[in-house]
C-alpha cells in the first residue's frame, strides 16, 4: 500500500460499499468524517481516557474500519445512538494502516444483522464508568 493518503480510499470491500455510493473523487486527506468510537477510561484513576475506534467485521472475518461523510449516513448505518468521533480522514486512514488495517470504508452500506448501540447500551456503558 502506499504511504500518500490517497491510497487508502483507492479500493472498497464489494460487500460493504456498493459501486453506486462510493465516493466518485478522492477525500481531501483534511476532509472531517465521523467515526464509530467510544470513550476507554483506564482502570488508573491516573491516566487520561483514550478514544476505542470501532471496527465492523468484514465479509472475510476481518476486521473493516469505516468513516461516514455526515451524521445522517452515520445514522442511517448504525442507528442513532451510536457514540462517533468527527476526525479528518487522512489521519484516521493513516492511523487504521499503521495499525495493520486495510482501506477504510466510507459511507458503507452494511449488511443486516450489524450490531448497532441502543439508548439501553449507552445509559449501562456510562454508568459502568463513572
Amino acid at each position: 500500500m502506499s504511504t500518500s493518503y490517497s491510497s487508502p480510499f483507492d479500493g472498497y470491500d464489494r460487500n460493504l460499499t456498493p459501486p453506486a455510493e462510493r465516493p466518485k473523487a478522492p477525500i481531501e486527506p483534511d476532509t472531517e468524517v465521523l467515526v464509530p468510537a467510544h470513550p476507554r477510561y483506564a482502570a488508573d484513576p491516573g491516566r487520561r481516557p483514550a478514544i476505542g475506534f470501532e471496527l465492523l467485521q468484514g465479509a472475510d472475518g476481518n476486521p473493516v474500519a469505516v468513516a461516514f461523510t455526515s451524521p445522517a449516513k452515520l445514522v442511517a448505518a448504525l442507528g442513532d445512538a451510536q457514540p462517533w468521533v468527527a476526525v479528518p480522514v487522512g489521519w484516521f486512514a493513516r492511523v487504521m494502516h499503521d495499525n495493520g488495517l486495510g482501506p477504510v470504508r466510507v459511507d458503507p452500506q452494511l449488511p443486516p444483522g450489524v450490531r448497532v448501540w441502543s439508548a439501553e447500551d449507552v445509559r449501562t456503558y456510562t454508568e459502568a464508568v463513572q
